[in-house]
């Protein structure tokens, strides 16, 4: 308050005036509001509040540890052939369909990470023709990239 509140006059503090105005005072309180609400937006420029959606708000600190060096990174060890197959043919029923084909990848001398750049012709010619299986074997040997 700035102390020039007297019985004629009311305090300055809006809220104040708002709650202890009197009928034959009104209008008098309302125009002292209003020239106080001026001043006070002249000084405190109001700005509108927006909703930033969680999914658009930057993140200034990790929350967790971030590795920038991904040569340090886990990696699983990349077995043999005949291991990656064996593994695929037992995760999909251990029918035998994968492990027919050990012989013929070991005969071209592909790896594991070389599944990934074989296309449906080179996996025809080592006599994977099922597009389930070229799927299944290219989906297994992702995870060792």
């Amino acid at each position: 308050m700035d102390r020039t509140a007297t019985i004629e006059i009311v305090p300055t503090h809006p809220d104040f005036a708002a709650q202890h105005a009197t009928k034959n005072n009104v209008h008098s309180s309302a125009t002292l509001m209003a020239s106080q609400m001026s001043q006070m937006s002249q000084m405190y420029p109001v700005q509108p509040i927006q909703y930033i959606s969680p999914q658009y708000c930057i993140v200034r600190e990790p929350l967790a540890p971030v590795s920038t060096n991904f040569n340090t990174l886990s990696q699983l060890p990349v077995p043999s052939i005949e291991e990656f197959l064996k593994k695929v043919d037992k995760d999909e029923g251990g029918t035998g369909n994968f492990v027919q084909f050990i012989n013929v990848f070991n005969e071209q001398n592909i790896s594991v990470k070389h599944i990934k750049d074989l296309d449906d012709n080179e996996f025809q010619l080592l006599g994977v023709k099922t597009i389930s299986w070229r799927k299944t074997i290219k989906v297994a040997a992702k995870q060792y990239e």
